[in-house]
C-alpha cells in the first residue's frame, strides 16, 4: 500500500508541473495586439492599436540606435491607464487601457528607421515594429 501511495503521489507532482509555455514568455498572451507590424512612409505618420486586455505596460522602445525605459520614471506611471511618453522623434500615448497611439515625425534622412516597442503583461512579452522608410 505504502508503494502505491508515493506511486501515485510521484506521478501526480509530475504531471501538475507540466505546462506548455509561449515561447514570449510563461503566461498567456493577455495583450492580444491587433497589430504587431507597421510600415510607415517617410512622412510624419500615426497608427492607433488595441489590446485584449487592460493589464500590461510598457516595458521598453527601441528607436534607431537608443533604447527608452520608463518603467522607474517619476514622470510615467507605466501601470496607469493615460499618459503621454514624448521624445524628440515619436509620441506614444496610452489612451485608456487597451488603446495605444504611435506617431513618428517625417524622416528626413536617407536609412529608414525601426521603431521596436514591447509591451509586457505579467510574464507575456509581445512588440509592435514600425519600420519608416527613408526620405
Amino acid at each position: 500500500m505504502r508503494r502505491i501511495t508515493i506511486l501515485i503521489v510521484t506521478v501526480l507532482t509530475l504531471v501538475s508541473c507540466s505546462k506548455s509555455y509561449d515561447e514570449r514568455g510563461f503566461w498567456g498572451d493577455d495583450l492580444k495586439l491587433s497589430v504587431t507590424t507597421a510600415d510607415f512612409t517617410a512622412e510624419e505618420s500615426t497608427i492607433t492599436l488595441t489590446t485584449g486586455g487592460d493589464k500590461w505596460w510598457i516595458d521598453a522602445i527601441s528607436f534607431e540606435d537608443s533604447v527608452y525605459s520608463y518603467y522607474d520614471s517619476k514622470d510615467v506611471i507605466m501601470e496607469s491607464p493615460a499618459y503621454t511618453i514624448t521624445e524628440d522623434q515619436f509620441v506614444v500615448e496610452r489612451r485608456n487601457g487597451t488603446t495605444l497611439f504611435v506617431k513618428l515625425k517625417a524622416n528626413n534622412t536617407a536609412d529608414s528607421r525601426v521603431m521596436v516597442m514591447t509591451l509586457q503583461s505579467g510574464n507575456y512579452f509581445n512588440s509592435l515594429k514600425i519600420t519608416q522608410s527613408a526620405d
